[in-house]
C-alpha cells in the first residue's frame, strides 16, 4: 500500500509516465477533430474568413444605354451608351486589404478560444477520470478487505465468540464499503459517457491512471508574461486595438472625394460622339462622423484589453496560488501516510487481537480518508495545472 502511495506521489510531483501522455495527447487529437462543437466554430470560422474577402475591389461598373426619339418628327433619334467606374480613394484600398488580415486574425482567434476551452474541459474530464479509476482499484480492494472481516466476524458470532454488536458492525463496514465502490463505478460509467458525447459520439478509450503535469515557473509574473504571448483572449483583445485604428484610417480615407471615370458615346443623326467621362462625388454628408463613430469604437476596444488583462491576471493568480498550494498539500499528505501505519499493519495488530473491531475499522477509516484527500487533492492539482498550462 504505502509503495503505491509513494508511486501516486511520485506521478503528481514529476512528470511521469510518458506513454501515457502521448496517449493524452492523441486522444486530445480525436477530441479537436470529432467534437461537434468545434466542427460548427470550424464551419463558421471558414465562412467568416471567405466573408472577410468581400468588398475588397472597387465597386461594379455602371453601364447605361439611352435610346431617344427626336420630337417634332424628321429629327431623328438619339443613341447614348455611357459606362463608368467608380474608385474609391487609392489609400482606402491598402486600409481594406490590412483590415480584412486583421479580420481573419481575430476569427482564428475567436475559434481558439472555444478549441481551448473544450479541450480544457477534456483534460479536467481525464483527470475526474483517472482520479475514478484509482478509487475504482482502491475501493475494490477495501470491499474485498471489509468482506473478509464482515465473515470472519459472523462467523465468530456463530460461535460465540463476538457480539452481535460487533457482528453487525463488521457488515455496516462491508455494506458501506460496497455502497462507495458502486457510487464510484456509477461516477465512473457517466464520465466515460461525457467523454463519448465530447468525442462527437464516437467511441474512444482512456484508461491512464497517472496524468501528466507540466511544471510551473517559480515566479507568477515570469509565468504571465509568457501567458499573454499565447491566450487567444489576450491575442483576440490586441487584434481588436489593431482592427480599431486601422478603421479609423479607412473611414478617414473614406471622407475624400470619389473618382468615376468611364467611356461615353453619344450618336445622334449621324453624328457621333464618344470621349471620356470624369467625374467626383464630394462627401458632404453620408460619411459625416464616421470617423469619430470608429475612433470610439478603437478606444473602446483599448479599454476592452486593459479590462480582460487586470481580471485574467487576479484569475491566474488565483489559480497559481492554488496549484502551489494542492502541490504542497500533496507533499504533507505523502508525509502523514508514509509516518502513519498503513493498513497491512493496522490488519495484522486486529488479528493478534492488539486492536479491538471497533478501533481496527477505526483507524482503517481515519488511513482510507487520507488516501481519499490525496486522490482528491492529486486530480484538484492536475486540472489546475491544465488551466494554467493549457496554451504550453
Amino acid at each position: 500500500m504505502m509503495k503505491k502511495i509513494s508511486i501516486v506521489i511520485l506521478t503528481v510531483l514529476f512528470m511521469s509516465a510518458i506513454y501515457g501522455q502521448t496517449k493524452v495527447t492523441d486522444i486530445l487529437s480525436q477530441i479537436e477533430q470529432n467534437n461537434i462543437t468545434l466542427k460548427y466554430y470550424r464551419q463558421l470560422r471558414d465562412a467568416k474568413k471567405l466573408g472577410n474577402k468581400t468588398n475588397l475591389l472597387p465597386d461594379n461598373p455602371n453601364i447605361e444605354v439611352g435610346l431617344l426619339s427626336g420630337s417634332p418628327s424628321g429629327v431623328g433619334s438619339r443613341t447614348d451608351i455611357s459606362i463608368m467606374q467608380s474608385l474609391d480613394f487609392p489609400g482606402s484600398y491598402i486600409h481594406k486589404y490590412k483590415l480584412s488580415g486583421i479580420k481573419n486574425d481575430i476569427t482564428d482567434s475567436e475559434y481558439n478560444v472555444v478549441k481551448y476551452d473544450v479541450i480544457l474541459q477534456a483534460r479536467k474530464l481525464f483527470s475526474d477520470i483517472s482520479y475514478a479509476i484509482k478509487m475504482d482499484k482502491e475501493l475494490a480492494d477495501r470491499v474485498y478487505n471489509a468482506e473478509l472481516i464482515a465473515v470472519a466476524n459472523t462467523k465468530m458470532f456463530e460461535n460465540g465468540e463476538v457480539s452481535i454488536i460487533e457482528k453487525n458492525k463488521a457488515n455496516l463496514f462491508y455494506v458501506d464499503s460496497k455502497r462507495e465502490y458502486e457510487d464510484n463505478k456509477t461516477n465512473l460509467t457517466a464520465l466515460k459517457e461525457q467523454l463519448y458525447a465530447m468525442n462527437g459520439g464516437k467511441t474512444i478509450e482512456f484508461n491512464i491512471v497517472g496524468i501528466v503535469t507540466n511544471k510551473l515557473p517559480d515566479s507568477f509574473d515570469s509565468y504571465y508574461s509568457t501567458l499573454k504571448q499565447k491566450n487567444p483572449k489576450f491575442l483576440l483583445a490586441n487584434k481588436s486595438i489593431e482592427l480599431g485604428n486601422r478603421s479609423v484610417k479607412l473611414a478617414r480615407s473614406l471622407t475624400l472625394p470619389k473618382l468615376s471615370i468611364g467611356f461615353m458615346t453619344e450618336d445622334a443623326n449621324d453624328v457621333k460622339y464618344s470621349g471620356v467621362k470624369f467625374g467626383v462625388s464630394v462627401p458632404l454628408w453620408a460619411g459625416k462622423n464616421k470617423v469619430k463613430s470608429k475612433k470610439a469604437e478603437a478606444l473602446a476596444a483599448s479599454d476592452y484589453a486593459s479590462s480582460i488583462d487586470i481580471s485574467e491576471r487576479a484569475r491566474y493568480k488565483m489559480l497559481f496560488d492554488k496549484a502551489n498550494n494542492k502541490k504542497m498539500l500533496l507533499q504533507i499528505y505523502s508525509d502523514v501516510l508514509e509516518s502513519s501505519n498503513s493498513s497491512e499493519l493496522l490488519k495484522k495488530a486486529y488479528d493478534k487481537g492488539e486492536l479491538s473491531l471497533i478501533n481496527y475499522i477505526m483507524e482503517l477509516n481515519i488511513f482510507y480518508e487520507y488516501i481519499d484527500e490525496l486522490y482528491q487533492t492529486q486530480r484538484d492539482y492536475e486540472k489546475l495545472n491544465a488551466e494554467l498550462t493549457l496554451y504550453y
